[in-house]
């Protein structure tokens, strides 16, 4: 087994899975828009590569070529030609995005924008990589578009560079213990798409929070730690205050 991309489901995610994103987002502009390979075309713009990062661990059973440095492999699609490529050593993976044929390009794109090929999921606990998660079959993938969009805008980003917008924080008193903390995000049917799953929240009387940072900078003996938040909005609020009310806290 290659890992040459971090999968979704593994427990083994690390706390360097929003650096890795970020890392995807910044490189996105410096790879190709398309790749020739065996006489057919691929191109890469048929997903949301600034919300989505590839989750997908490739067998040797998938590598289709060897060449310029690289090592093209075939993510087995159920209806669709798609090609990804790493580094000699299957590293880095995560900076490339992943490809279709160009002329399946526009079944690729009906095929990530049906709402029927994604998942929406609700986590909470301490622990990022075995915190329980529920699929929430009636959810509005419209508000977790929301909520991705926002949380993209929003979140603490210490390698994004100009991706970190001026933005108005609310602190709370770290509280003592384990802070149960509070995750939604959207995993294409297929497997190898997902939103990112450290977005993480809290509650607090009655709302949800976005957490920007945990500052515990002020004094060593953690006396005066606390959470910077940002408040989800308003419009949003109500249809996740509901899937928390149904699933857990």
């Amino acid at each position: 087994m290659l890992p040459l991309l971090a999968s979704c489901r593994s427990t083994g995610l690390t706390d360097s899975i929003s650096e890795k994103i970020e890392t995807v987002t910044a490189s996105r502009d410096q790879v190709p828009e398309r790749l020739q390979l065996a006489g057919e075309s691929y191109v890469h713009s048929f997903y949301d590569t600034d919300l989505y990062f590839t989750c997908y661990e490739a067998d040797e059973s998938d590598i289709v070529a060897r060449q310029d440095g690289r090592i093209y492999y075939r993510p087995p699609h159920p209806d669709l030609r798609l090609l990804a490529f790493a580094g000699p050593s299957g590293s880095g993976t995560q900076e490339h995005p992943v490809y279709c044929a160009e002329s399946q390009l526009d079944a690729a794109k009906a095929w990530f924008t049906d709402r029927l090929n994604w998942t929406c999921y609700y986590g909470h606990g301490t622990d990022m990589a075995n915190r329980p998660t529920s699929a929430v079959a009636w959810a509005s993938v419209d508000q977790f578009d929301a909520l991705i969009k926002f949380c993209r805008e929003n979140s603490y980003r210490p390698f994004g560079g100009t991706r970190n917008r001026t933005i108005q924080t609310v602190e709370f008193p770290l509280p003592e213990g384990p802070v149960t903390e509070i995750v939604f995000y959207k995993e294409s049917n297929d497997g190898f798409f997902c939103s990112n799953k450290n977005d993480v929240m809290i509650l607090r009387d009655g709302k949800l929070y976005l957490v920007y940072t945990y500052d515990f900078d002020r004094q060593h003996d953690g006396r005066n730690a606390r959470i910077l938040a940002v408040p989800l909005p308003e419009d949003l609020q109500p249809h996740f205050l509901s899937i928390i009310r149904r699933y857990g806290l």
